[in-house]
């Protein structure tokens, strides 16, 4: 437990109808806008708690829940000013992630960072209990300029790094609030320069992309965003329009843990969350489907569900409360 914590909930306190409401106004208050997903099913049993305590600009955070997701969509990121890196250490079960078309999952000695500017998603499937830290992203650029290529864990994570910051991270939740307050500058230094020695051992250890394939892989990125609703929008499009092979573009997406499939596949599906969030948007969600290029309604429900765990249509109606 986080000693004499700056702000800490749980919904313990709270009513069973208003628990979910109650959360996602916390962690909105604590990281930022998200949208919090609870099974209906489990709404009257489910629990989750937080304790906080600051260094710097640092914000650490002790992390319990049961079964849940967490979204940052578009609608969530325009109401906020500021870009953070999360980083995620699980002590005790799993979360999984997905962010820029990777995903995948994470138990006790790993780690995922992930960049609150762009849409991702975080969920877990049993109980969870874990440290996230979050870092404001002109605090560790100034460190390391090459954070954001780490995002959604592009490269495998250093363990061994990752147990001694999880280590760090505990002996600063013991410290009590006026000897956070005093040893700030030098804990916030010794948890940033940590946070970049982690992330530049990645590098190391699977070799850098070349400057050309980064550049072409932006251009990939920034080209998705632009083509994502055309149906008809292929890998042989992308690499013409690029002015590469198709080969080449494939080989730079791999450098960076992904795919031209997946990274098309998450713009769709980040987008049509997006619609589906929106209370003033009225299109049916076949209409929702075409406008982000799916072909038909039960393949684009079928890809919904599978990424999201929650229907279109489900998702529509489910009370959307912002921070």
């Amino acid at each position: 437990m986080l000693a004499e914590p700056s702000r800490q909930f749980s919904t313990a306190n709270v009513t069973a109808a208003r628990r979910v409401d109650a959360w996602r106004e916390v962690i909105s208050d604590v990281f930022f806008s998200i949208d919090i997903g609870v099974d209906r099913s489990s709404r009257d049993r489910w629990s989750a708690s937080i304790a906080e305590v600051g260094v710097q600009d640092l914000s650490l955070t002790e992390y319990t829940t049961d079964c849940a997701s967490g979204t940052r969509c578009r609608t969530s990121v325009a109401q906020d000013e500021a870009e953070s890196y999360v980083f995620c250490l699980p002590l005790q079960g799993e979360m999984h992630f997905n962010q820029h078309g990777r995903a995948g999952s994470i138990g006790p000695d790993q780690y995922v960072m992930l960049r609150s500017g762009d849409f991702y998603q975080l969920s877990c499937r049993s109980s969870f209990l874990g440290y996230f830290l979050k870092a404001p992203v002109h605090s560790l650029d100034k460190v390391y300029t090459g954070a954001e290529r780490h995002c959604a864990m592009m490269h495998r994570p250093n363990a061994s790094l990752c147990k001694v910051l999880r280590s760090t991270l505990a002996a600063i939740g013991q410290l009590s609030a006026e000897e956070r307050e005093t040893a700030g500058q030098i804990l916030q230094r010794q948890v940033l320069g940590m946070l970049a020695l982690m992330l530049q051992s990645e590098e190391a250890a699977a070799g850098e992309s070349t400057s050309a394939r980064m550049a072409v892989f932006r251009r990939l990125k920034a080209l998705i965003a632009i083509r994502y609703p055309d149906e008809a929008f292929s890998p042989t499009v992308a690499a013409r329009e690029l002015g590469v092979s198709p080969g080449y573009m494939h080989r730079c997406a791999a450098a960076h843990g992904t795919t031209f499939r997946e990274m098309l596949k998450d713009t769709r599906l980040a987008r049509s969350y997006d619609m589906l969030c929106q209370t003033g948007d009225t299109r049916m969600v076949g209409e929702v489907a075409f406008a982000n290029g799916y072909p038909d309604h039960s393949s684009f429900s079928k890809a919904f569900r599978s990424r999201f765990g929650v229907s279109p249509n489900a998702l529509r109606s489910r009370p959307q409360v912002t921070g």
